[in-house]
């Protein structure tokens, strides 16, 4: 009997430091990811055309349909400033004195050689207060074809942008029994024109779904807000959520291999030993992780042949420079973070200077091994 309790007390033991090892598994690391901002250009679409009706417009909906999808995306952010204006302004009537440029003749030879431009249609400059809110990516799309098929075979919509509406569609409404979109969506880099990062198609054979809905045609005219509470809505958001991803993972693998320079913020302002980031909580920043600040150099042309003006021309290239300081981060807030100066150079930094990691902080998490 005394031998009994002994084995008793012994298994209990042995279960509980069982346990206690189990709740004591040492901390593993996650990789933590900052979120990139990005805007949204135009997500262009024919309209839809209603026989006997008019026409709806699917561009509309779409383009309010991105903006949730952004919201709820776990690797971007989407910002609601206004973005760059890439187009060449009128003609400045004061021109620049060049000599206040700091242009050497090796500066000149560079220019001409490499940018194919003959000074003064470019104008080299360390000016980037005007890229402060500016988004590091801009989205943009296209919708190739539009098709809604009903019971018996009808098709509403389009096909590589030719009207592909059957004949003899009832003029209240359309029976549908599948609905199908094939869209194309782009990521370029905000600032310099038509610098393609990442591009993805989702087609008509990822997004083919049963609906079986009936669709008055006089709602969908009349308050085209009305698609939203249609099945039609999951489709198109699940095409656009579809098409996000892509654009990650292609940014995502261009980064592992060095073809693009990954995240950045810029800098609001400079406090002497503190400096404002334009990175916060919604980008995933924390406490003590570090950023280098990096002044740029910018080139801007006149397509006109006049004398271009940094931050109101045409920006036509950009060239990072050496690090003039690296921040630790000591407060975050929703959009924006400060950090205190613990490496910097002579150089002052810049409102608008790039900003890139250093290092991040790493997010732990106490998780049981189910071996122990």
């Amino acid at each position: 009997m005394k031998l009994a309790k002994v084995m008793t007390l012994v298994l209990g033991a042995g279960l509980l430091m069982g346990n206690q090892q189990c709740q004591q598994t040492p901390t593993e690391t996650k990789a933590r990811e900052l979120k990139k901002t990005i805007g949204v250009s135009l997500i262009s679409s024919r309209p839809i055309e209603i026989p006997g009706n008019g026409s709806f417009d699917f561009q509309f909906v779409l383009n309010q349909q991105i903006y949730p999808v952004l919201q709820e995306d776990s690797h971007f952010v989407f910002n609601y400033e206004p973005i760059f204006n890439q187009e060449t302004f009128p003609q400045v009537q004061n021109k620049l004195d060049l000599t206040k440029m700091n242009l050497s003749e090796g500066d000149y030879q560079f220019l001409e050689k490499n940018l194919q431009y003959n000074p003064p249609k470019i104008v080299f400059s360390d000016e980037v207060s005007c890229f402060v809110n500016q988004p590091q990516l801009v989205f943009y799309g296209s919708v190739n074809s539009f098709e809604m098929v009903s019971k018996i075979g009808l098709n509403l919509g389009f096909v590589n942008n030719v009207s592909s509406t059957s004949n003899g569609i009832p003029h209240l409404g359309f029976d549908t029994e599948t609905f199908q979109l094939d869209l194309n969506m782009y990521a370029n880099e905000a600032l310099v024109e038509k610098l393609n990062i990442a591009s993805v198609n989702v087609t008509s054979k990822q997004t083919k779904t049963q609906v079986s809905f009936f669709v008055p045609f006089q709602s969908l005219l009349f308050e085209p807000s009305f698609f939203f509470q249609t099945p039609l809505s999951k489709v198109s958001y699940s095409a656009l959520k579809k098409a996000v991803q892509g654009i990650y993972d292609q940014i995502t693998a261009k980064e592992k291999a060095d073809e693009f320079g990954g995240w950045n913020s810029r800098v609001l302002f400079d406090h002497e030993h503190e400096i404002t980031i334009l990175a916060g909580k919604s980008h995933n920043v924390k406490i003590g992780d570090r950023f280098d600040i990096y002044n740029q150099k910018t080139y801007w042309k006149d397509d006109n042949g006049a004398v271009p003006v940094p931050c109101v021309s045409k920006l036509s290239g950009v060239m990072n420079g050496p690090v003039v300081a690296t921040i630790e981060i000591i407060d975050v807030s929703e959009g924006m973070s400060i950090g205190k100066v613990i490496y910097e150079t002579k150089e002052p930094r810049k409102m608008g200077a790039l900003v890139k990691i250093n290092k991040l902080v790493a997010d732990t998490t106490t998780t049981a091994n189910p071996n122990k």
